[in-house]
């Protein structure tokens, strides 16, 4: 999805923790059980400001064009894209797994406190490490498993047994649009804004 300047504050985000159903007892005891094995997100944007015209170049020229031909390109709600929320994208040391001298591939990991959840898709990585050391990257290679967006990384050599494996990296959310529809309003020539674009995390 297109980085365009014309986004506008507030950028809202909600967190579903999950699918739960409670049951309550004659005895008034309550049980929960959570269905969802993980979390999902949604997002909700305004764009103050797009230009149609190449008039407003700070708004980056045919930005409404750009944002428009992307809602196009994936059908509204007919394909998940990856998404980049600058404000949840990085993270620094996260703990992949312990090496046992067989498993060679691990699987990427965001963590948020004491909550940890396999990301999405992996956007770029800047370093991995055994036991705090950095690995050459020649090592390793960032893998896709079963065709899936890559969201692993794969060691040419298993790390030894016990061995800690770290990892410095920035993700995707894997997202898709919630409606077919995208209402622009022009507010004068060339000038567009766009409200109530949402789309939400597709769980995996």
């Amino acid at each position: 999805m297109p980085q365009l300047p014309g986004l506008a504050w507030p950028l809202t985000r909600s967190t579903v923790a999950g699918s739960t159903r409670v049951f309550t007892a004659a005895s008034g005891a309550v049980a929960a059980a959570q269905l969802w094995s993980a979390p999902v997100y949604e997002w909700e944007l305004t764009y103050d400001g797009l230009d149609s015209l190449a008039a407003f170049p700070g708004l980056m020229i045919h930005s409404k064009q750009l944002l428009e031909g992307f809602f196009l390109s994936v059908g509204g709600r007919g394909q998940p894209f990856l998404f980049n929320d600058v404000s949840d994208n990085y993270q620094a040391g996260s703990a992949l797994g312990i090496g046992d001298g067989t498993t060679t591939t691990f699987a990427a990991r965001r963590n948020v406190a004491s909550f940890s959840e396999p990301v999405d898709a992996i956007a770029n990585v800047s370093a991995v490490y055994l036991n705090g050391v950095a690995q050459a990257g020649s090592a390793l290679n960032v893998s896709a498993p079963n065709g899936t967006d890559a969201n692993s990384i794969t060691f040419t050599t298993a790390p030894s047994a016990g061995a800690v494996v770290t990892m410095d990296f920035w993700y995707f959310f894997k997202v898709r649009f919630t409606d077919d529809r995208l209402s622009f309003q022009q507010i004068m020539n060339g000038l567009w804004q766009l409200s109530g674009v949402k789309f939400r995390r597709e769980r995996v």
